[in-house]
């Protein structure tokens, strides 16, 4: 009940200072704080988690925990106009408690881009927003989908090996752009856990992680494998586009070295 209270209070003094022109914003994730920068808000973001690091403007910002572990309290105590970030529980409170929440989670491509330019109509500068869309569309034209697949690409999700991108709109859509597929895509899971045996059974043409591998030598040697800037490919903000169009990039050079 205490807690209740306390954020119950928390809200009223945030209604009680709002009003200015310039809202508030926190920021519950990495991405939608590059989201929030590319839409030209960045500069009205109080706080924000831990791992937001870019742009660079990004690390003077004060932190509330995580993201994982932060508190309503410590998100109420920023007095938000406005907190952005993953579908949550402490997304659901926040909406309860009155506070506007936007929820991000794209699942193409062209959703980031529509996503910057809903926020800057919101939150933003539209202008800016209109320039910075122009040249993500005309980078994204480069990944024309191509008409069949013929790779199968296994995309890990930790540095151990033991776990693969399963289910994941975003990153397999990617894959169709490059004329890849990943072979794990039908799982329930988006991250499931995987054994060296299924590793081997996939018959993987090319291997992509987040992060130099722990154990590399657990791994199908013969299967050459490549590492992608993890804060590129595993957060759904603007920078998702360098990663897309660097994969495309390493498949068809894996693709022309087996020729």
């Amino acid at each position: 009940m205490k807690a209740v209270a306390s954020a119950l209070a928390l809200v009223l003094m945030s209604f009680a200072i709002s009003g200015q022109a310039s809202p508030r914003i926190v920021t519950l994730t990495p991405h939608a704080t590059e989201l929030v920068f590319a839409a030209g808000a960045g500069h009205q973001i109080v706080a924000t988690v831990s791992s937001s690091n870019y742009p660079v403007a990004a690390k003077d910002i004060e932190r509330i925990g995580d993201g994982v572990n932060t508190s309503i309290e410590q998100v109420l105590a920023w007095s938000p106009d406005w907190v952005i970030g993953w579908p949550s529980p402490l997304m659901t409170q926040l909406e309860t408690l009155g506070i506007q929440t936007w929820v991000s989670n794209p699942q193409s491509l062209e959703s980031i881009g529509t996503e910057v330019l809903d926020m800057a109509q919101r939150l933003g500068d539209p202008d800016a927003a209109a320039a910075w869309h122009a040249d993500y569309t005309a980078r994204l034209m480069q990944l024309r989908p191509k008409a069949q697949t013929e790779m199968r690409v296994v995309l890990f999700a930790s540095s151990d090996g033991q776990f693969v991108i399963g289910r994941h709109d975003l990153i397999n859509e990617t894959l169709g752009r490059c004329g890849a597929t990943n072979p794990f895509a039908a799982s329930a899971a988006s991250a499931p856990l995987v054994s060296a045996e299924s590793l081997i059974a996939v018959e993987a043409d090319v291997m992509i992680s987040g992060r130099p591998m722990d154990n590399i030598a657990t791994l199908p040697q013969a299967i050459p494998l490549y590492v992608v800037d993890a804060d590129k490919l595993y957060r759904p903000g603007p920078r998702f586009l360098d990663a897309a169009l660097e994969i495309c990039a390493l498949l068809a050079k894996a693709k022309r070295q087996t020729k």
